[in-house]
């Protein structure tokens, strides 16, 4: 009985027509391009966008043998292609295909999809378009003040916050500084992945002042050939102490005898100074002595004051110069230059310098008052004298 049945089997296909024995003719059904319309994801120039997916499916008898699907049109070289995976479909089969825009320019972007088949199937083809948007990244805050930071000895750092605020994914490529590159500067950050529209991503940024002065630069974010800055800006600071005028000049005084000061020392600058070491050193040290002080182990603020008492006793006569110096954690200490002049001292029973000088010049007053007021010269006198003295001795 088989073997009956595969004989017949066999009589009959040799039977048939050899037409009949061949693949089956492209079917009469239907194919679907999807989505309708075909739109890729904006993105910006330079730069390529996300990928859609083309859906491409048959319905109906038979077959539907697809050969290529390809991009054409004027500008279909902004678009990218990432191949297909269609090739013979039966009914309720898919295949798919990838497109992205990658634009040199702004714009809408046109092309077309063509698919074709293979045994005389007519191609399909359908429109397909892109936006091409220009980046936008929005610093968060857009301007950082980093204050007053001390100089040569601090450093402070924040963090900036990137957005992308356009309509297109970015991909930011690096941060630069303009400006006062010296003080400022660019660390780590975490904007190495692209970045969604609304997405943020963050980079560290530091001041190093060197100056008290003010400082200010921008930072920049550059992607797709545009720049987007945020301003930073800061002041280099400092504590300032010392007297109104420098040196203090005790004046002179006479070898031995004293004279004390008060020196009064502000902070003129702009942050706390403080000291822990007050001392009187150099030059002619012996003739200056710290008595007393307010200065030290106190953190003098801005604008406020201390005091300081200094002896003048000059050991020798001249010109005596010495040094009063704090030094502690302020920046770079402070150095007050004293200065004085010695007298020598008055011989015993002697007068002072300047007490003769005062006698002698008195001596003159009196002597050029006697001559104005009574017209008389110490000449005139001596022939009235002469004759008085003669007359007395012939009375005698």
């Amino acid at each position: 009985m088989r073997k009956s049945f595969v004989l017949l089997v066999a009589l009959f296909a040799l039977a048939l027509p050899a037409s009949a024995l061949a693949a089956p003719l492209e079917g009469p059904g239907t194919v679907t391009i999807a989505p309708d319309p075909l739109v890729v994801p904006a993105t910006t120039v330079g730069y390529q966008g996300e990928w859609l997916t083309v859906d491409v499916s048959y319905e109906g008898d038979g077959e539907a043998g697809v050969e290529k699907i390809a991009l054409s049109g004027g500008e279909a070289s902004e678009f990218s292609a990432d191949g297909d995976s269609c090739e013979v479909l039966q009914s309720g089969q898919h295949c798919t295909a990838r497109f992205a825009l990658k634009p040199s320019s702004l714009g809408e972007k046109q092309a077309t999809i063509e698919v074709t088949f293979q045994n005389g199937r007519p191609a399909e083809q359908r429109p397909i378009s892109g936006h091409a948007v220009p980046p936008q990244l929005t610093f968060s805050p857009p301007a950082h003040d980093f204050g007053i930071v001390r100089v040569n000895r601090e450093s402070a750092e924040a963090f900036m916050q990137v957005t992308n605020s356009g309509e297109a994914p970015v991909q930011v490529f690096n941060f630069d500084v303009q400006g006062d590159t010296s003080v400022f500067s660019h660390g780590s950050s975490s904007c190495s992945l692209l970045l969604a529209p609304g997405q943020s991503c963050s980079v560290r940024v530091y001041f190093s002042p060197y100056d008290q002065v003010d400082y200010q630069a921008e930072l920049r974010a550059s992607t797709g050939g545009e720049h987007f800055s945020a301003t930073l800006s800061g002041r280099g600071g400092r504590s300032v102490i010392g007297p109104a005028s420098n040196p203090v000049d005790f004046g002179a005084a006479t070898v031995g005898s004293k004279v004390v000061r008060t020196i009064t020392l502000t902070n003129s600058g702009d942050l706390p100074g403080a000291f822990f070491i007050a001392v009187i050193a150099g030059g002619d040290v012996g003739s200056f002595r710290l008595l007393s002080e307010s200065c030290t182990m106190i953190e003098l603020q801005p604008a406020h004051s201390c005091t300081v008492r200094v002896r003048f006793e000059p050991q020798e006569p001249g010109p005596l110069s010495a040094r009063f110096a704090m030094f502690g954690d302020s920046d770079d200490g402070t150095m007050v230059f004293l200065e004085g002049a010695g007298l020598p001292a008055p011989a015993a029973g002697a007068e002072s310098p300047r007490a003769e000088d005062a006698v002698a010049s008195q001596r003159k007053v009196r002597k050029k008052r006697f001559g104005r007021n009574k017209g008389i010269h110490a000449p005139n006198l001596r022939p009235a004298r002469r004759s008085e003295l003669r007359a007395g001795a012939a009375r005698r």
